[in-house]
Formats: C-alpha cells, structure tokens, sequence
C-alpha cells in the first residue's frame, strides 16, 4: 500500500497531486498546485493523463477512493500514492500549524 503523510508530501520538491474530488469540491478549495481530474475520468482514461515516468500523489476527501484508485493504477503500471486522510487531514494539518 503506497501512502504518503502529510508532513511528508509537504517535505516533497514539485509533487505532482492530483485531486479526484469532483469539480465542485476541488474549485472550493484545494492543495495548492493540485490539478483536477475526478476519480472516474482518471480511472477509464489514465493514458490520457499520467505516464508511467512520474509519481502521483492523489487524494480525495477521506483516503479512501484514492487509495483504492491508487491500487488499480499502481496495478497498472503507473506510479501512485495517496495521501492519508485525504483532503480533511490536509485542512487538520493547516489548523495545526
């Protein structure tokens, strides 16, 4: 299981995220630098948007449509993780600090 922290995305030099809340969720607020493609676009088409050079880093509003999606993509040869506790551990880590 590829996951990654908060603290440990934020250590990390130009991750590439990938929000795949829906476009509502994402123009309401969203990890700085995030780009959007919703979880069933990114799941049918990922050719279209990833390649199998570069790492992922995916979140959704919990973890858990990401981790599962990040499974199917890493069982596809694309390199992903996804952040723990999605976007509502992301807002509690802003609170925090």
């Amino acid at each position: 299981m590829n996951t990654i922290t908060v603290s440990e995305l934020k250590e990390l030099k130009n991750p590439l995220i990938i929000d795949i809340r829906d476009n509502f969720n994402y123009n309401n607020s969203h990890i700085p630098n995030a780009i959007n493609i919703p979880e069933l676009i990114l799941k049918e088409m990922p050719a279209r948007y990833l390649s199998k050079n570069n790492t992922y880093y995916l979140y959704c509003s919990i973890g858990k449509q990401s981790l599962i999606l990040s499974n199917y993509l890493n069982s596809i040869g694309y390199h992903c993780y996804t952040l723990e506790g999605g976007y509502q551990e992301y807002r509690r880590n802003l609170e925090i600090y």
